[in-house]
């Protein structure tokens, strides 16, 4: 705005919607980041964070099924082809957005468990970590479908690397379940789980620095896990 000066006298600099992260400016618009320079998109959760959206409620029987079932609603709405799309985002973009997906859809899991007795957790570690696993991949496959619906030469590039999508996923789920002591049980599948997929140690650094731009933009601390 600074080398606007007489468009910033009549906006008024307090009330643009531009927003500085890492260095990059971003226009919000309908619940999504444009980046300005490179017009790469972004889910906004800023919106979401701390507001009654990130609450579920799973009623009737079968609680543990109606859990899978709801968690593939979580991430149905946050799998656009925009965000996955290698002609609009860059590799690090939308191994980014995926990520974001599956840290969302962790905070709609801790908010449910955090209202279930902690018996029906340790009970059931195996099957949730399993559920988790299996709606990750659910993600790759629905990202792909909606990516070949929309652009016919384009492709998921995770879905072919599933072993970096589940190592992804797994992280979102560990650094969001992170933040609740009663999750040691899982957070310890989870994480022997995410040992498993065998990743070469220059990938494996390039996603933990991707996963940790995507955390401190995502911002667990404000959808009030605790």
């Amino acid at each position: 705005l600074k080398q606007y000066s007489q468009v910033a006298q009549d906006v008024g600099i307090n009330k643009s919607l531009i927003r500085f992260t890492n260095g990059n400016t971003f226009f919000p618009w309908c619940g999504m980041l444009f980046n300005t320079k490179s017009c790469e998109v972004q889910i906004d959760y800023s919106r979401l964070a701390g507001s009654s959206a990130n609450d579920i409620t799973i009623g009737g029987s079968g609680g543990g099924l109606s859990l899978v079932a709801k968690m593939k609603d979580f991430v149905r709405p946050r799998c656009q082809a925009i965000l996955f799309d290698n002609k609009v985002n860059s590799v690090s973009v939308i191994a980014l957005n995926f990520y974001q997906v599956q840290a969302f859809c962790a905070v709609k899991v801790a908010k449910y468990l955090n209202r279930s007795h902690l018996s029906i957790i340790k009970n059931n570690v195996k099957f949730l970590s399993i559920s988790i696993q299996e709606n990750i991949l659910f993600t790759c496959n629905l990202i792909s479908s909606r990516i070949k619906n929309t652009n016919q030469s384009g492709d998921f590039f995770l879905c072919k690397e599933r072993n970096k999508a589940l190592w992804l996923g797994l992280h979102a789920f560990i650094s969001v379940f992170g933040y609740l002591r009663r999750y040691r049980k899982i957070l310890s599948a989870l994480k022997s789980f995410q040992k498993q997929e065998d990743l070469h140690s220059k990938d494996t650094l390039i996603l933990q620095e991707l996963a940790k731009k995507a955390l401190e933009q995502f911002d667990v601390s404000k959808f009030q896990l605790f």
